[in-house]
């Protein structure tokens, strides 16, 4: 079973191609999408917003950042704070993509891509590590975790160490609770041994190498 992601945007040129696209892109905006330079001015960083305002009033910043040859999407975040889920920020950023960023790609030569909404663990880490996950996920007193169970969580955690997976605490919950059909309470505690066991790993690495050095 695949895992619902966020998105991913990115537009790729040279220097100039990137000034070309950004100046297509803002000049092709509407349906309730803007440019928002006092919200730029206010955040003192050279990342671009751009302002949505939806049919319920609700208002959206999606922020572009950029470095040599590249830009990309940091963020799309609601102006009143709330949070945005992952289907809302898929939307939003599909809806940017379509209307404006692909348009202002063609006509200046910029490479654009979005990445897939849907991932498979193996996607994400390597099969080995995807089979660790499974496998605790699999066998585990869901009401209480067996000394099997916590050595099965721990063989994992040390897995997903050494490849430094870009698989987070919220990652690892969801996946439990969507694909595995886990309790939330259950989840939360495992949610906290998780993001334990990573940071003492990576303490244990910190002190091992100056030990070393």
């Amino acid at each position: 079973m695949s895992l619902l992601v966020y998105r991913e945007l990115t537009v790729e040129g040279s220097e100039v191609t990137l000034e070309d696209f950004e100046k297509r892109l803002e000049s092709n905006l509407g349906e309730g999408w803007s440019r928002d330079r006092d919200n730029e001015a206010r955040l003192h960083d050279e990342q671009a917003c751009f302002e949505h305002v939806d049919s319920e009033h609700k208002v959206w910043d999606l922020w572009l950042a950029r470095s040599a040859g590249k830009l990309w999407c940091s963020n799309i975040i609601r102006a009143d704070g709330s949070r945005v889920s992952v289907e809302e920020y898929n939307v939003l950023l599909t809806d940017f993509y379509k209307r404006f960023v692909r348009f202002a790609a063609q006509h200046s030569g910029a490479a654009a891509e979005m990445t897939t909404a849907q991932v498979e663990l193996e996607d994400l880490m390597s099969a080995r590590t995807a089979k660790l996950l499974r496998g605790f996920s699999a066998a585990a007193n869901r009401s209480s975790l067996h000394p099997l169970d916590e050595r099965r969580l721990e063989e994992f955690l040390v897995a997903a160490h050494d490849e430094e997976l870009k698989f987070d605490v919220t990652m690892f919950k969801r996946w439990l609770v969507e694909e595995e059909k886990w309790p939330e309470e259950a989840v939360s505690t495992l949610g906290m041994r998780y993001e334990d066991g990573r940071s003492l790993l990576k303490t244990y690495e910190r002190c091992h190498a100056a030990l070393d050095s």
